[in-house]
């Protein structure tokens, strides 16, 4: 997927990068409504359609809305951190919804926010390249030298070993993928 990826992001108009935006925030508010839980087929199209409306709204505001979602964000790490005491406050479908409600606007807003700057696609490839090196350090360093569990009440397959080598990957390769992608004519 990585060449369609590329070509979206460089050849394709930015109203069909938009629309795979959104197609994205479809099919994962559609998946966040299980975790919700939402059984009935009229009121799970009614929260997609909330979170597509949303997205369009939190374009215009994206500064509050991202300021707003560190608050969010931190309540995340709180629920990880504590859990599985959190489930208790965690796990309320007001809350799920709520977090929904907040982080997938941000994430179509925030991509069209990055797209339309002056190097907007640098900046989301270069983004990419970050994700993509730190899922790659993560994994090779977890298997095989992984022997201290991260967090293993939420995630048994984590190790603090793996962490380190998606964080050392992504150091490492910060300043090369930066020069490659972002800037190559600055240096």
């Amino acid at each position: 997927l990585i060449p369609l990826a590329l070509f979206m992001i460089y050849f394709s108009w930015p109203w069909l990068l938009s629309m795979v935006v959104l197609i994205i925030v479809c099919i994962g508010g559609w998946e966040w409504t299980r975790l919700i839980p939402i059984q009935t087929l009229v009121f799970r199209l009614g929260f997609v359609v909330l979170l597509l409306g949303l997205t369009v709204v939190s374009i215009y505001f994206f500064l509050y809305w991202s300021v707003i979602s560190l608050f969010f964000w931190l309540m995340v790490l709180v629920a990880v951190i504590q859990y599985p005491s959190s489930v208790s406050w965690w796990g309320k479908p007001v809350v799920v919804a709520g977090l929904a409600v907040v982080f997938f606007p941000l994430l179509g807003s925030g991509l069209a926010t990055i797209y339309s700057l002056p190097q907007g696609k640098d900046l989301i490839v270069y983004l990419f390249c970050l994700v993509w090196a730190a899922d790659v350090g993560a994994y090779v360093a977890g298997k095989l030298w992984g022997k201290h569990k991260l967090i293993p009440r939420v995630s048994p397959g984590k190790t603090i070993e793996g962490f380190l080598g998606g964080f050392f990957v992504v150091i490492v390769n910060c300043n090369a993928i930066r020069k490659i992608v972002v800037m190559p004519n600055c240096y």
